[in-house]
């Protein structure tokens, strides 16, 4: 007897996955890495981990195509610019401007491969976002122009993935999707990683097998297998989670202080994911 609808069975699972890649904060600041050096060597490993993986289930990762790689080179364009929005503006602005792809997501995905609308859908996306911006601490403006720009395109590239992702799941092994976006990614990255300054301690090295091997291959996994059954517009909108934790355990393991709006906005993402999830069982 099945006790969850696959809807329903796939939304918990990305739910979880965006609960887990919420602790990213927790664990990068510990390699002591530059951006460059610390998605290059994150990218490399997951691609090394889930070609080996691939391979002991028997299944191999096939060629690379067209689709394979613009998904790397989304991942790629989508990690550049948040990464400079950070270094342009305020953490607020670079996370406020880069989570506008779900409403990206709402409006494109229909067009692009033919889904469904969400019934409540920009009412989501507005409770959703109101909550991030009553999450996220004081800095919000429009006043630094090249960050914002560049969370914007981070949005875009993002929103584009997904969107590819809900696609090519469905017909595309997961581990093959995995290989080669990261194949591709670490082939872009190369040359700015190798123009970085630095080093990494043994403690660093552990975290960077232990990122690439559990948040980069077996989280992604489950979140593929979520996705095949749930529509891109919600799987965006449970990407709230992400940022929604990153706050929380800043606060708790980092000293980071909560605005003290943060709860209203916990409430805020939490009731839009809910309403996203409820829609999508409804189908």
């Amino acid at each position: 007897r099945r006790f969850m609808k696959p809807s329903s069975a796939g939304s918990a699972k990305i739910a979880l996955c965006f609960a887990v890649w919420s602790t990213w904060a927790l664990f990068s600041r510990n390699i002591g890495l530059p951006w460059e050096a610390l998605v290059f060597s994150l990218s490399f490993l997951t691609a090394i981990f889930s070609f080996l993986w691939a391979f002991a289930k028997g299944e191999g990762v096939g060629k690379p195509s067209l689709a394979l790689a613009t998904l790397g080179v989304l991942l790629f364009l989508n990690n550049l610019a948040f990464f400079y929005a950070i270094e342009k503006t305020t953490v607020a602005n670079a996370l406020f401007t880069h989570y506008m792809a779900p409403v990206l997501v709402a409006i494109f995905a229909p067009l692009l491969i033919g889904e469904k609308k969400l019934r409540h859908s920009f009412s989501c996306l507005g409770a959703s976002l109101l909550g991030l911006y009553l999450l996220l601490p004081p800095g919000l403006s429009g006043s630094d122009l090249k960050g914002t720009a560049a969370g914007l395109f981070s949005a875009a590239a993002y929103a584009g993935m997904v969107i590819m992702v809900r696609k090519y799941a469905i017909s595309t092994a997961s581990l093959r999707i995995i290989f080669w976006q990261n194949l591709t990614v670490t082939l872009l990255t190369a040359p700015l990683s190798f123009m970085a300054d630095f080093r990494v301690g043994a403690g660093g090295a552990i975290l960077l097998v232990f990122l690439g091997l559990f948040h980069s291959v077996a989280v992604p996994l489950f979140y593929l297998s979520g996705i095949r059954s749930v529509r891109a517009q919600t799987a965006a909108i449970l990407g709230y989670i992400e940022p929604l934790g990153a706050v929380f355990l800043a606060a708790l393991f980092l000293g980071e202080k909560l605005p003290p709006t943060a709860w209203a906005g916990c409430i805020f993402i939490v009731a839009a994911g809910v309403l996203a999830v409820r829609d999508e069982g409804e189908g």
